[in-house]
């Protein structure tokens, strides 16, 4: 099984697209002898603004990638990232007050204090998750199925039955807005309904190996990971073995341990640096990269890829570190446990 993940792809015009896909085609047909993708995880900011003109140049290079290698609309994986939220559409939800006449209780709503007595409230919930709607008119153009703006229904599951594997797609950005940048969090009935999900559905799920994808690492020296990782411990818990994220511009791995036992459960997150941003937008020292996966049995192997040069083509990504006296090297082999 092939699988395709590429994150941050800050697309501007239908043009750039183009020669996006172009570049990135020249690479799986050439370097990494590619004819069929089974799976795309696209793991956020797809856009900069979150606006239809973005998406629109995004559904020109997924239609590109897909009519030529697939996957179906069905095997495409995909989470907002914090650029794939619309500020101007939040603006609804958010009301101005005189903060000494002010009714309601500020210890249970989000606020911000603007100076000289007022503040900004958080007032109308539904209108704010409008700020996901673009992204999710996206969502449905590509995968043919509508993306919820409801924070307990953002766990999206993607069912490979011949492979036998699941994608749990979850959204870390349901907190962020322009007034809270920094605030990555995953949904805990959103998360706890996509589990009952996977468990009450033993007869069509037992069996699969199962991943996950979101945008934000656990961690950023950035002060924008996770603030609570209550969430590792279930997924973990339910048996799950690899995640992906993006949005930090550059490879990350990390292994949460559930189990101190050498072979408990565990869950290792595996991070890929930005598709498509701006040199600006690069993390010092590190390219443009994509990570191309092979699922065979119980193996994974991860070839990241790099573009160190924006109208460059694309090349092994020697990243992974293999101890004190090797060179870093561009495939990654992890063992999966049995299932």
């Amino acid at each position: 099984m092939h699988l395709l993940h590429i994150s941050d792809l800050h697309f501007g015009t239908p043009e750039d697209a183009a020669a996006c896909y172009s570049a990135l085609a020249q690479d799986l047909k050439n370097g990494l002898d590619c004819d069929r993708l089974d799976a795309l995880i696209l793991s956020g900011d797809i856009g900069t603004a979150s606006t239809p003109g973005e998406y629109a140049a995004a559904a020109v290079f997924v239609k590109s990638l897909t009519d030529e290698f697939g996957p179906d609309p069905s095997g495409i994986v995909m989470v907002p990232g914090n650029h794939d939220l619309n500020f101007e559409l939040a603006e609804a939800g958010y009301a101005v007050h005189r903060k000494k006449y002010f009714k309601g209780d500020l210890e249970k709503l989000r606020f911000m204090d603007l100076g000289n007595g007022y503040i900004r409230v958080l007032a109308d919930e539904a209108a704010h998750r409008r700020r996901f709607a673009h992204f999710g008119n996206f969502f449905e153009a590509v995968t043919g199925r509508a993306y919820p703006l409801e924070y307990d229904r953002q766990g999206v599951l993607c069912h490979f039955p011949d492979e036998r594997l699941l994608i749990l797609g979850l959204n870390s950005c349901r907190r962020i807005d322009e007034d809270f940048p920094k605030d990555a969090d995953i949904h805990a009935n959103g998360l706890s309904r996509a589990l009952d999900e996977i468990r009450r559905g033993a007869d069509r799920y037992g069996g699969c190996r199962k991943f996950a994808v979101w945008h934000h690492p656990v961690y950023s020296t950035g002060g924008d990971g996770f603030k609570n990782l209550g969430f590792l411990e279930q997924l973990a818990g339910a048996g799950f073995s690899v995640a992906f994220h993006g949005h930090i511009h550059k490879d990350e791995r990390f292994l949460y341990e559930y189990d101190a036992s050498p072979e408990g459960r565990k869950l290792r997150v595996i991070g890929t640096g930005t598709f498509g941003a701006p040199s600006t937008g690069w993390w010092p020292g590190v390219p443009l990269q994509y990570n191309f996966m092979i699922l065979d049995g119980d193996r994974l192997t991860i070839r990241s890829r790099c573009r160190r040069n924006p109208n460059g083509a694309w090349e092994a990504a020697c990243i992974w570190r293999q101890g004190p006296d090797h060179d870093p090297v561009s495939r990654l082999e992890i063992r999966l446990p049995e299932i």
